[in-house]
């Protein structure tokens, strides 16, 4: 099903170039995805952390499975509960000042906060989704509301370890989890927030 003259032209108005997933940003975005939906994987992730993976392939306890996860992003990333062998004449151990834990409390807690930023820089670098939206409307990337929103989003990953990579891994963890524990379902049906200050109409159709 090809798209509607006018849902392509919103689609590059909505979507970057490039993205780092199995679906270009434009298919992704595009009402036929949303119909009939596939598996979206991140680039690399799985071939560059196969040591994680490679435990959980192994584990068919999906409980267990979560605490080879936090034990694994705890050590990669020295998150504070890292459980790290001591070392006299080495350096004290860095300590980021944020982490996923903290982007995932932020975002629940107020999804305009600077850690709302961090994750909407996030899908829009993996998944080529232009944000919108990030306590006002945002027109264009050369708009003050564009700046502002990126002086939030440094703001939010400042003095970090790789938080990018965090935000990889539990995407493709949570991903995994639910593939293994709903195998007969191709998809599931999530809520997704909106803003009422922009409703677009495409084929009779509401968004």
């Amino acid at each position: 099903m090809q798209p509607l003259p006018e849902e392509r032209q919103l689609l590059a108005e909505l979507t970057l170039p490039i993205n780092r997933c199995n679906v270009p940003a434009p298919v992704l975005a595009s009402l036929t995805f949303q119909e009939h939906p596939i598996q979206l994987q991140l680039d690399g992730v799985e071939t560059f952390y196969s040591e994680l993976f490679d435990r959980l392939v192994v584990c068919r306890d999906a409980r267990q499975r979560v605490d080879i996860f936090n034990g694994y992003m705890a050590v990669r990333f020295r998150l504070p509960e890292a459980k790290l062998a001591y070392r006299p004449d080495a350096d004290p151990v860095p300590r980021p000042q944020s982490n996923y834990r903290k982007l995932l409390l932020g975002w629940l807690f107020d999804s305009d906060s600077d850690a709302g930023a961090a994750w909407r820089q996030w899908v829009e670098s993996r998944f080529g989704l232009r944000t919108i939206y990030h306590h006002e409307l945002i027109s264009e990337p050369e708009s003050d509301a564009y700046i502002r929103y990126m002086q939030a989003y440094v703001r939010s990953t400042y003095q970090t370890n790789e938080l990018a990579s965090q935000l990889d891994l539990l995407y493709s963890f949570c991903q995994y989890q639910l593939v293994h524990q709903h195998p007969e379902q191709q998809y599931l049906t999530l809520y997704r927030g909106v803003v009422n200050h922009l409703v677009i109409t495409i084929n009779n159709i509401r968004y």
